[in-house]
């Protein structure tokens, strides 16, 4: 940028002010855009478990700003009058999206729901503000409104994760210090509490760790007759078995992958037994016709098979 040391300062300063212009109106684009992706789910179909996963993945952006970007974008889907405010830098992307996560906070605890006027009002309100004050102004609002949790990679060996909790959840975590302090060895960190309660719960519920389970010889189970086989493979219940071995070949991940890059989705989250031929249409319930996927994935591939139209009305995040 070596023209800038020939600019006279009053052009170098309208230059500055172009150039913040057109920042304000590509990330309005870019909202727009991420908009149009989500819609179409082509997160999904490029092998992705959420928008946010490919803003981070595939474009580069940091959490930080994923989350900003994807938050504004959806109040903009409900307020669309936001998008000149951002243009013309009446409100930044950290308010908006500070503004999106007070609605979504207080629509979960169910204290209220705001309507697209009084969302519009409230926004007019946080004009101007920086986003510390649009903090302060929302407590005001909604004193006990608990900040959001953010999680941080500080190094490769280390993660910071923040959240609020209640004082029940703290008095229930100090009972279980001292009950596990054993296990813990004189560490009453709450990262070695979190890291031995994570070992147990995975012992009791992960299928991994249950195959591995030696288990108490039991009585063989009588062979069912040849006939009845068949009804069973025409039902929903997958036997433990199955689940098992369906895992085994999954290893414990969601088993889509992109047509356009051949990468497979690493989502481990939430992972549903899906049937590859579906169950409406036939499909039985049998190892070679089940697969592993998160939810985003098994919601792709109902959407394909039975259209986005009819599945709307089950799943509200693809409206």
């Amino acid at each position: 940028m070596h023209e800038l040391k020939n600019l006279s300062q009053s052009a170098l300063i309208s230059e500055t002010k172009s150039a913040i212009l057109e920042e304000r109106r590509a990330t309005t684009r870019i909202l727009h855009c991420f908009r149009e992706i989500e819609s179409r789910m082509l997160y999904a179909e490029a092998g992705f478990s959420s928008l946010h996963e490919m803003a981070i993945k595939y474009f580069g952006l940091s959490e930080g700003a994923a989350h900003r970007r994807i938050s504004a974008m959806r109040l903009l889907k409900e307020v669309p009058d936001l998008a000149p405010a951002l243009e013309e830098g009446r409100i930044s992307l950290s308010v908006a999206s500070t503004v999106q996560d007070f609605f979504r906070a207080e629509k979960r605890e169910g204290k209220k729901t705001y309507d697209r006027d009084a969302k519009l009002e409230l926004l007019k309100k946080m004009e101007g503000k920086s986003k510390r004050h649009c903090e302060q102004a929302l407590r005001t609002i909604s004193p006990l409104l608990k900040p959001r949790e953010k999680e941080k990679t500080l190094s490769a060996d280390a993660i910071e994760v923040r959240f609020t909790m209640t004082p029940e959840l703290a008095e229930k975590l100090g009972r279980l210090k001292g009950i596990l302090a054993q296990q813990m060895k004189g560490d009453s960190s709450y990262a070695k509490l979190f890291e031995v309660m994570a070992e147990l719960a995975l012992k009791k519920v992960d299928p991994e760790a249950k195959k591995e389970r030696k288990s108490t010889p039991k009585k063989p189970a009588a062979t069912p007759p040849a006939q009845t086989s068949p009804a069973r493979s025409q039902s929903r219940y997958i036997p433990a078995q199955i689940r098992r071995e369906v895992w085994r070949k999954a290893q414990g991940q969601c088993e889509y992958v992109a047509p356009l890059t051949n990468s497979r989705c690493n989502s481990k989250y939430g992972l549903e037994y899906d049937h590859i031929v579906p169950f409406a249409k036939g499909g039985p319930t049998e190892s070679d016709n089940l697969r592993l996927a998160c939810r985003t994935h098994n919601t792709l591939a109902a959407v394909r098979e039975f259209g986005k139209e009819k599945m709307e009305r089950y799943v509200p995040a693809l409206k």
